[in-house]
C-alpha cells in the first residue's frame, strides 16, 4: 500500500488524520480510495464529471504525477491544493 500525505486543511474531513495508506495501481485509484474512506473530501479532489481537480498538485516523491501514473507499495504520494492570494 502507498502512503498518501494530505494537506492540513483536509484534516477536518479526516478526523485529524494527515497520512493514510491506500491501495490501487494508479494515482487516480489511490485518490478514489481516499475519497471512499472520507466522502467529505470528494469535492476537494474530483470535479463534478469525475476528473481530478486542476486545483491539485499530486507528487510521487519529488516528481509531479499525472492521474494515470503507476504507484506501488513503496510510493509516497503528496497532495497539495493550489493556494490563492496576492
Amino acid at each position: 500500500m502507498a502512503l498518501l500525505q494530505m494537506p492540513d486543511s483536509w484534516t477536518t474531513a479526516t478526523e485529524g488524520v494527515h497520512c493514510v495508506t491506500v491501495s490501487g495501481t494508479t494515482v487516480r485509484q489511490a485518490l478514489a480510495e481516499l475519497t471512499s474512506r472520507y466522502p467529505a473530501l470528494h469535492r476537494r479532489v474530483f470535479t463534478t464529471d469525475g476528473r481530478i481537480g486542476g486545483w491539485l498538485a499530486i507528487y510521487i516523491g519529488d516528481e509531479r504525477a499525472a492521474p494515470g501514473a503507476p504507484i506501488d507499495d513503496a510510493v509516497v504520494l503528496t497532495v497539495l491544493p493550489a493556494l490563492a492570494g496576492g
